[in-house]
């Protein structure tokens, strides 16, 4: 089965949770932008501070630097060198490479787990769903893992140099493992989804 985001599919519509985030998160200029998933990630992160946080996708690390700022630890992964230059924070540690190479980082081997990763590299959906399975072993009971670009607007936003396929990704993951996560796609252009593992009890009730 092929989903398509309603707007995609022309069904234009307006969807309460979006109106229900603006106002707890409190950032109304940014949410009318692009640009709002930087902003909506940093208060979730600001929230839930983190051990350690994974962020697939570095580009000019304007959204890493910022999370850092919360975090113990963060990982950034990019297959382009020259995004490395752009890291400020010293609690960030760089790979520059794919996901592949999560396994071998001196975190991981040390036994870090995982409690937020954003997906936001390669958009194909195929490299998406890599990326989970890359990130998935090594992620905390309570982790998210948080896809982005998984609700573009219009076809015009399918090119790959744009959100490509992965608005496919929720959906798959989801028939693979619908009985160990949970997802929810925020309906707003281009698009977040937040996946958590189901059936996780708070800590103290083991």
């Amino acid at each position: 089965m092929n989903y398509m985001p309603s707007e995609v599919s022309g069904r234009m519509r307006m969807n309460p949770l979006v109106d229900v985030l603006k106002k707890t998160l409190g950032v109304p200029k940014v949410w009318e932008t692009d640009d709002w998933h930087t902003e909506f990630l940093l208060n979730l992160v600001r929230l839930l501070r983190p051990n350690l946080y994974v962020e697939v996708g570095v580009y000019e690390a304007v959204t890493l630097n910022q999370v850092a700022r919360y975090c113990n630890h963060a990982i950034g992964i990019d297959t382009n060198p020259e995004s490395f230059a752009h890291i400020r924070g010293k609690n960030i540690s760089g790979i520059n490479g794919t996901s592949d190479e999560l396994q071998n980082h001196k975190l991981i081997k040390d036994n870090n787990l995982i409690d937020i990763a954003f997906v936001d590299g390669n958009h194909d959906s195929d490299q998406v769903l890599r990326d989970f399975r890359n990130i998935r072993p090594f992620c905390a009971n309570n982790s998210l893992i948080v896809f982005h670009d998984t609700y573009p607007k219009s076809p015009d936003f399918l090119d790959s140099r744009k959100c490509s396929d992965s608005y496919r990704v929720p959906e798959l993951i989801h028939q693979e493992l619908a009985s160990s996560w949970n997802y929810v796609t925020i309906p707003r252009h281009p698009g977040m989804t937040l996946f958590s593992q189901r059936n996780k009890l708070p800590t103290w009730m083991g």
